[in-house]
């Protein structure tokens, strides 16, 4: 498990120790394959010379014992982080829903938690986590998308990454 998986699993379970007793569990199936208006973008422009990329590492949490098993939609964990590569994060910026792609079909979608969501080393970070399905086993590569919230608009960018496990 790398560094940023391990951060990221310990800040999920600091936050949904919080949320639980509150059942704030959302599930997210996924299935709609209709294209976006503006498509996803590997480089996201900001603004004036503000240009970040995405970084992001699915995975399903089989650890045992973690979750409530009256709400299993949490088990599939997508930490994302946007990193500057020129410029700087622009105020305000959020992330909006995390989708996960495999060729044309979008396999899973789910909302970016806005109490996750925080600065850190000039990057944004941000966790969405709903229930695993079929389309999203171990192993599998996928396109995130991200909808990148900024200057009263709203942008896509992508990264591929390999859909992981922690134990």
């Amino acid at each position: 498990m790398t560094d940023f998986m391990e951060a990221a699993m310990r800040h999920a379970l600091r936050v949904f120790s919080l949320l639980a007793p509150l059942g704030l569990a959302a599930c997210g199936g996924g299935g709609n394959s209709e294209p976006e208006a503006s498509g996803p973008t590997e480089r996201l422009p900001l603004g004036a010379g503000q240009v970040a990329k995405l970084e992001a590492e699915p995975f399903i949490n089989s650890m045992p014992g973690i979750f409530d098993p009256k709400s299993p939609c949490q088990n599939f964990i997508v930490p994302v982080r946007l990193l500057m590569l020129e410029g700087t994060l622009p105020a305000g910026i959020a992330f909006g829903a995390v989708s996960l792609r495999s060729g044309p079909d979008e396999v899973w979608r789910a909302q970016a938690a806005a109490s996750e969501q925080y600065v850190h080393q000039g990057g944004l970070h941000g966790v969405a986590r709903a229930c695993a399905n079929a389309r999203t086993p171990v192993g599998r590569t996928v396109r995130v998308v991200a909808e990148v919230i900024s200057g009263g608009g709203t942008k896509q960018v992508y990264a591929d990454a390999v859909i992981g496990e922690a134990h």
